[in-house]
């Protein structure tokens, strides 16, 4: 009967620890997947953030060369304002020299009328040779002076004296 109970005892008790083994594999198989589970989520997020740096990084490629091109456009047109801004400078100074001519052609021609009964020997006539900045051809200006006038001329004019008409 000893022998009975011990061999009871011995039964119920292996079959408590095939139980309790059976259960902590069972444990382990759980802990097992959760970890497969967590590693490739993590897998996963790691080829998220991979993917979402590459897009990082090519919106990043983009948006300088768009900064380039802005920039080259902008140096661009800094240029061009700064010929236009030459070319308007230029402008102006002849647009003044021609209202300066302008009206010492008017003065002369109100000198003429009042001296109608006499003729000058000669009329000096200005002539300002000019490269066309649009066609980058030369081109000559003349300006009929009085005597007096002749001497408004600048360096790269040239002074000639003409028999009148």
């Amino acid at each position: 009967m000893l022998e009975r109970k011990v061999d009871a005892l011995l039964s119920d008790h292996r079959q408590f620890v095939e139980k309790n083994r059976l259960s902590l594999e069972q444990k382990i198989k759980e802990k097992e997947k959760e970890v497969f589970r967590q590693l490739h989520d993590l897998l996963t997020e790691d080829l998220q953030c991979e993917q979402i740096n590459q897009d990082l990084q090519q919106a990043n490629n983009t948006l300088q060369a768009e900064l380039d091109k802005e920039m080259k456009e902008k140096s661009l047109l800094s240029f061009q304002s700064a010929q236009k801004s030459e070319k308007i400078h230029l402008l102006e100074e002849e647009l003044k020299t021609v209202r300066h001519f302008l009206k010492e052609t008017q003065n002369y021609a109100e000198e003429m009328k009042r001296n109608e009964g006499k003729k000058p020997s000669f009329l000096p006539v200005c002539s300002k040779v000019r490269k066309n900045p649009s066609s980058g051809r030369r081109t000559e200006n003349s300006q009929t002076l009085s005597e007096g006038d002749a001497e408004l001329c600048g360096r790269d004019e040239k002074v000639q004296a003409v028999r009148p008409q």
